[in-house]
């Protein structure tokens, strides 16, 4: 399995670093190699929530609602009332607490780096779901996974590559069936147009 970046997306309640995190995903793959990539997206249905080189985890809202310092926006709550596919976001009880939650994303980055320990973080836009979540490390008093060096933006390699401003490839159709806001799924895309936008630019 080859490794030189790592995608990491989150759903929250919040816009700022206190955010309460509703769910993590993050998807580890080779950035110039599109087909390896396409395979290891098809090979998410069927391998679960949890496999070699992706992660998704459903943070338990209950716990960070009455024992953490996470906070909640009438703002973001208002945005999710106007999504479509709400009940796929808002975790049940019983899902892990936001501290077992990052330590298994800990625990993942950890396995992903002794494959390769020159890996890129990539997330969409850096100031938000990496801001957010080193909040929560701090919180927990975990030591965040990545340095601040090693922080990349998904917008800024795609309009660099495709020579636009968009942060996206306009009229890109997934390669799978595609759950908007399910933080996984938002990895993944975010995976596959990389690539592309690569392959575009050879």
């Amino acid at each position: 399995m080859t490794i030189n970046t790592i995608i990491i997306d989150i759903e929250t309640l919040d816009t700022k670093p206190t955010a309460i995190i509703l769910s993590i995903g993050a998807f580890a793959f080779d950035r110039f190699n599109l087909n390896e990539t396409l395979e290891k997206i098809e090979m998410v249905e069927i391998s679960g929530c949890y496999c070699d080189h992706h992660l998704y985890l459903s943070c338990d809202l209950p716990d960070q609602l009455f024992y953490s310092n996470r906070t909640i926006s009438n703002e973001t709550l208002e945005w999710w009332r106007s999504q479509v596919d709400k009940k796929i976001v808002f975790p049940a009880p019983g899902h892990s607490h936001l501290e077992e939650a990052l330590k298994k994303l800990i625990s993942k980055i950890n396995e992903w780096e002794k494959i390769n320990s020159d890996i890129a973080f990539y997330f969409r836009g850096t100031n938000f779901d990496p801001i957010i979540l080193e909040n929560a490390f701090n919180e927990y008093s975990l030591q965040t996974p990545w340095l601040y060096y090693q922080v990349r933006d998904v917008r800024t390699y795609i309009d660099t590559l495709t020579r636009t401003t968009k942060g996206k490839i306009e009229g890109h159709t997934p390669s799978f069936n595609f759950i908007k806001h399910n933080a996984l799924h938002d990895a993944m895309y975010d995976a596959e147009q990389m690539c592309v936008a690569y392959e575009t630019n050879k």
